[in-house]
């Protein structure tokens, strides 16, 4: 049989169905592998959540420099204390998981109002490195979230600090928040670092603050009634407590 006057296609030639086929294909796979990392990226904060407060009676405000954590019930006679700590410091982790179930009743019982001068020196010269990440993300909560968001946010970063501070961002404090409850406005301005410039700004001036009103610029540091703390013990709240009473 003559095949003369036949066109015949050579099966190498793309048509261009076969190229939007192509595309098509990259696009899904592109699509699937973003998927798969979000999905575990968002396993890994749901793995870190944990146990979670959702009852502490008091108001969280940004007052200067210094976060304020103030019991709804304070009565004249309340304590004053202060913290500064910088989230990529490891003896700070180790204090806040011994006494964070002691300033929880504390401020429950409208007993302590406690302050928060976060530092980021840690993080050296690196403006955007963990501390510095942590410091901007918390700002936020503090911004558009409640004081149970904000206490349990502060409390997973210190939580599991020793696993994700060589390898947490924006985007994986974003996903945090997402699971702590935090809202919509919060874990956006997370991801996009909204309070980066802001966090880097007051953590330069608490670092000031710290280097004149501190016995040696080592954290965690605590001062009760404005005098530092020159023993910091695991039962420096209750200590605090019982030698201020009213």
């Amino acid at each position: 049989m003559s095949t003369k006057g036949k066109k015949v296609s050579s099966p190498n030639q793309s048509g261009s169905g076969f190229k939007w086929v192509v595309v098509i294909l990259i696009a899904v796979a592109v699509v699937a592998a973003v998927a798969i990392y979000v999905a575990g990226r968002n396993q890994e904060a749901r793995d870190f959540v944990g146990e979670t407060v959702d009852d502490l009676p008091a108001t969280v405000d940004l007052e200067g420099d210094e976060f304020v954590i103030r019991p709804e019930d304070a009565g004249d006679d309340v304590v004053h204390a202060t913290i500064a700590e910088d989230f990529s410091c490891p003896h700070c982790a180790e204090t806040n998981e011994a006494d964070k179930d002691d300033l929880l009743e504390a401020l429950r019982d409208g007993k302590m109002e406690l302050t928060l001068r976060t530092q980021t020196f840690l993080d050296g010269k690196d403006q955007e490195g963990f501390s510095h990440h942590a410091f901007a993300a918390l700002l936020a909560v503090e911004e558009h979230d409640s004081a149970e968001v904000f206490w349990n946010f502060r409390n997973l970063v210190f939580a599991h600090q020793s696993d994700i501070v060589s390898s947490w961002g924006p985007e994986d404090f974003a996903d945090a928040a997402d699971e702590l409850g935090a809202s919509s406005e919060t874990v956006k301005a997370i991801s996009s670092g909204e309070f980066l410039d802001k966090a880097i700004e007051i953590s330069e001036r608490n670092q000031e603050w710290f280097a004149s009103n501190a016995d040696s610029v080592a954290v965690p540091a605590v001062f009760v009634e404005g005098e530092q703390l020159e023993q910091l013990s695991d039962d420096w709240v209750t200590e605090a407590l019982e030698e201020n009473a009213g």
